[in-house]
């Protein structure tokens, strides 16, 4: 299910740009698809398990700060008015798949 949800979510947000281009509505839609990330949604999934740490090294497996995704939501958030930052992927070097 959640490779499925993570599909729809690109899909509606491209129908909600493209129907907002037709309307002539100047909307910008970003969507942020973010890879492993070290947050108790991991604790959730690996109960009794250490959490990888922030940005890889020595662990399970390499992972994102929260604060990582947080400035890949500024940066479509602050981007100049005539740039629309569709679409952006953001995973821990050395992640895997």
């Amino acid at each position: 299910m959640y490779a499925a949800t993570k599909h729809a979510l690109r899909a509606m947000t491209e129908g909600l740009r493209l129907e907002a281009r037709q309307k002539g509505v100047p909307l910008k839609v970003s969507l942020v698809s973010p890879g492993r990330i070290d947050t108790e949604f991991f604790d959730a999934l690996y109960p009794g398990r250490a959490p990888p740490p922030p940005g890889g090294g020595d662990g399970p497996a390499p992972a994102l700060a929260a604060a990582d995704v947080a400035d890949a939501v500024v940066f479509a958030l602050t981007a100049p008015p005539g740039v629309d930052v569709c679409d952006i992927m953001v995973r821990p070097l050395g992640q895997v798949g």
